[in-house]
């Protein structure tokens, strides 16, 4: 092997700003590609520094030979080995490709995490960019979609480092037959149903044939898109950066003046950070003409199971595992008894009712502590006529007025509780104490207590009204 093997060199030109003996996890699977990355690497960095990593995903019948294959070759090499096996099958409907890349990569990071390696390396190569890129353009995918595969990323603390994507794949095949290298072939490659295997059969070598240079100028295509679409992440950031609060609220005046296409940047970069499926360019104008143009104070927008919810200038992304949306009914009534504890927990309503003394940081709802420990304690719905006061020498206003006032959604409305004590209201979270004094025992002068509520979820749409305060 040259010192100056072209393989080898973008080996160690990926690991240059790693540490000398860093860990090091190698995804191998058998194939001409991550056979040539493990062998370079061996010739890059101390055999100790690296671990062999093989997921088995169990989709075929021979996963136990491919295993069984790269543990031999890591054992040549003198380079520890790590079998991982996938539990689970994809869901009816479920692209197999797409859950067999969530799942191996996972597999990946939990084998660096609990070896302590600092990076994962994959053989990707510019063959596999090319092809990424015209997915990308089949699926009509945005600059996210045809920005393609990075050299490197950060996956919570584990680097994912592409060391070959300047590299055609017939430059690993030739690397391993050059060494003598045995290697695999995975059937499902070569499947005519899967949209990467029949571009890679049927139009890759159309267009390398009538333009040469097609790869090369393919991945430097998808390196400028994903310039574009940094500059994209840039931009909405500095438009979100005033606009969405700490629950991940999206406050709509604060884009109303930019253009359409930064309103649409925006929301779309929005909905990827509370972990929603990006939409469509159709989905999404649908969704800003709702927000922007509509002159309802409500609008309901349907996406992949979440609900993006508008109710004056706010806007609110629920995923499907929200208890909080509004294609579901507020919690019946809440029952229960104090003995004397700091905090209940009210799990259903995703609330905790804390007491305390009066004078607290969190002052809430004074009551005679008697009466609280005859209880029973109640939480339920409120009545809209129920009056409260904002504070305690404030007029008493009705429920409904301080929905009005405060921009609570009507969905959201049945989950600020009424909070009573026997038949005593003390008031509504988030909206005032009754308009009533001091709820008193029977007798005496009153040993008073502080009841609060307190929202557990701190993505809780309510901690707009309910802090740890009422």
């Amino acid at each position: 092997m040259t010192p100056d093997d072209p393989v080898v060199q973008a080996i160690r030109q990926a690991l240059a700003a790693l540490p000398a003996d860093a860990r090091l996890v190698v995804a191998a699977s058998g194939g001409a590609d991550s056979t040539a990355l493990l062998h370079a690497c061996v010739a890059a960095v101390p055999p100790e520094c690296l671990i062999s990593c093989h997921v088995h995903h169990g989709l075929q019948a021979a996963a136990d030979a491919f295993a069984a294959h790269c543990a031999s070759a890591a054992h040549r090499l003198g380079v520890p080995f790590d079998l991982r096996r996938l539990d689970g099958r994809p869901a009816r409907g479920e692209s197999v490709e797409a859950w067999a890349r969530e799942h191996r990569y996972r597999a990946l990071d939990a084998c660096a995490r609990e070896a302590g390696a600092v990076a994962v390396l994959t053989a990707h190569h510019a063959d596999d960019q090319a092809e990424t890129l015209l997915i990308g353009l089949a699926r009509g995918s945005g600059p996210d979609g045809l920005s393609g595969m990075q050299p490197e990323i950060d996956r919570d603390g584990i680097r994912l480092i592409r060391p070959f994507l300047s590299l055609s794949r017939a430059s690993l095949r030739h690397y391993c037959m050059r060494h003598a290298l045995a290697v695999i072939n995975d059937p499902m490659n070569d499947d005519p149903a899967r949209l990467r295997s029949a571009l890679r059969a049927q139009v890759m070598p159309t267009l390398v044939g009538v333009a040469p240079a097609f790869v090369a100028n393919a991945a430097r295509s998808a390196g400028l898109i994903a310039e574009a679409a940094e500059l994209a992440r840039e931009w909405a950031q500095i438009d979100l950066a005033q606009a969405v609060d700490a629950g991940g609220v999206l406050r709509l005046s604060a884009l109303e003046t930019l253009s359409r296409a930064r309103q649409a940047n925006a929301v779309r970069h929005w909905l990827r950070e509370r972990g929603a499926p990006v939409p469509s360019q159709a989905r999404l104008s649908a969704l800003l003409i709702q927000v922007f143009d509509s002159t309802s104070a409500h609008a309901l927008w349907r996406h992949a199971g979440w609900c993006v919810v508008r109710y004056r200038d706010r806007l609110q992304a629920l995923s499907p595992q929200a208890v909080l949306r509004p294609d579901r009914p507020a919690p019946g009534e809440w029952r229960g008894r104090w003995a004397g504890e700091s905090a209940l927990g009210v799990s259903h309503w995703g609330l905790e009712l804390c007491v305390s003394q009066p004078g607290d940081a969190n002052a809430g709802f004074m009551v005679d502590r008697a009466l609280l420990e005859r209880g029973p304690i109640v939480l339920c719905a409120p009545s809209a006529r129920l009056r409260v006061r904002p504070a305690a020498k404030s007029r008493s206003r009705e429920v409904r007025k301080r929905w009005q006032e405060l921009g609570v959604p009507p969905w959201l409305r049945g989950w600020l509780p009424e909070v009573r004590v026997g038949e005593v209201t003390l008031g509504v979270a988030g909206l005032g104490a009754a308009a009533e004094s001091v709820a008193l025992g029977a007798g005496g002068v009153p040993a008073l207590v502080s009841v609060s509520v307190r929202v557990l979820n701190h993505e809780d749409p309510r901690r707009l009204w309910v802090m740890d305060y009422n």
